[in-house]
């Protein structure tokens, strides 16, 4: 993990991967010395297609 001169350094772990390999990567990030983690959460939710319900559109079944 490159560091740039006088910035702090983060990661960004997407934690749709299995734990071993989530496990693996944090003792990376943690030897490396990245002073912040973020973790991303997606949240799935179905958007309000007025454009398609104005044109008759359906979703699939």
């Amino acid at each position: 993990m490159p560091r740039s001169p006088g910035k702090a350094s983060w990661f960004q772990l997407h934690p749709s991967l299995t734990a071993d390999i989530q496990a693996d990567i944090l003792e990376q990030v943690k030897n490396a010395g990245v002073e912040t983690l973020g973790r991303i959460v997606d949240a799935p939710v179905v958007s309000c297609r007025e454009r398609q319900a104005r044109l008759g559109l359906g979703s699939p079944p």
